[in-house]
C-alpha cells in the first residue's frame, strides 16, 4: 500500500468487505445501513467514525515514500529512479513516461500531495527560476504574482536578484516586481 497505488476495483472490494462486516449483511439477508460509508469515514470530531479512505490514505503512503526520494537523493532506490526517469531533473519536476513501471506511476501519483506544499528555499538562489518554480512564501502559488519583468528573462534566476554578500537587491526587486511580491520575497 506505501509503494504501489491501488486499484479501484481492489479498493470497493476491501470497502465492501468492511461494510459487509459492519453492517452484518450475509450472502441471505440485507441489513440496514444506518449511515453512508463516506460519514462512516468521517473524523470522529465531525460526527463520524473514524475509518480511514483508503485511497486518500494509500495516496499518502505514496507521498510520504516521494519524500524520502527527495531527502535520501543519495540512496540506492533515488539513484536507480533518477538514472531512470529524471536523469537531468529535480524529482519535483519529474514525469510519467508512457514506458514507465507502475511502482513510478504510483509515486508520481502520490508526488500531488507534495506538489502543493513545495517551495524552495533560497539560499544562493542558483538553481530557482524566478518565473517557474515555486519560491516565494504565498501559500496558493509560492510563485509570484507580477508580470515577467523587461529587465529578466523567462529563464531568469534567482541568484541574479541578489548582491554578492547574499542580500536581496532591494532596488532591483521594486523595479521588477509588484508591493506585494516584495513585501514576501
Amino acid at each position: 500500500m506505501n509503494l504501489f497505488q491501488l486499484f479501484k476495483c481492489l479498493l470497493q472490494e476491501i470497502y465492501s468487505l468492511c461494510a459487509q462486516f459492519w453492517w452484518g449483511s450475509n450472502g441471505q439477508s440485507r441489513k440496514i445501513h444506518w449511515c453512508t460509508w463516506s460519514r462512516l469515514c468521517e473524523a470522529k470530531e465531525k460526527g463520524g467514525l473514524g475509518f480511514r479512505d483508503l485511497e486518500i490514505f494509500n495516496k499518502t503512503l505514496l507521498a510520504n515514500q516521494c519524500w524520502r526520494l527527495i531527502n535520501n537523493g543519495n540512496s540506492l532506490a533515488a539513484s536507480v529512479l533518477k538514472a531512470c526517469y529524471f536523469p537531468n531533473k529535480h524529482f519535483v519536476d519529474a514525469e510519467v513516461k508512457s514506458t514507465a513501471s507502475f511502482i513510478w506511476k504510483s509515486l508520481i501519483w502520490g508526488k500531488e500531495i507534495i506538489v502543493v506544499g513545495f517551495r524552495w528555499r533560497v539560499g544562493d538562489g542558483s538553481k530557482i527560476r524566478i518565473y517557474k518554480d515555486r519560491w516565494i512564501l504565498r501559500p496558493s502559488t509560492f510563485k509570484p504574482i507580477s508580470p515577467q519583468s523587461s529587465l529578466l528573462t523567462e529563464d531568469a534566476i534567482v541568484n541574479q536578484l541578489l548582491t554578492l554578500s547574499g542580500s536581496w537587491e532591494v532596488n532591483l526587486l521594486n523595479s521588477t516586481f509588484r508591493e506585494e511580491d516584495v513585501t514576501v520575497v
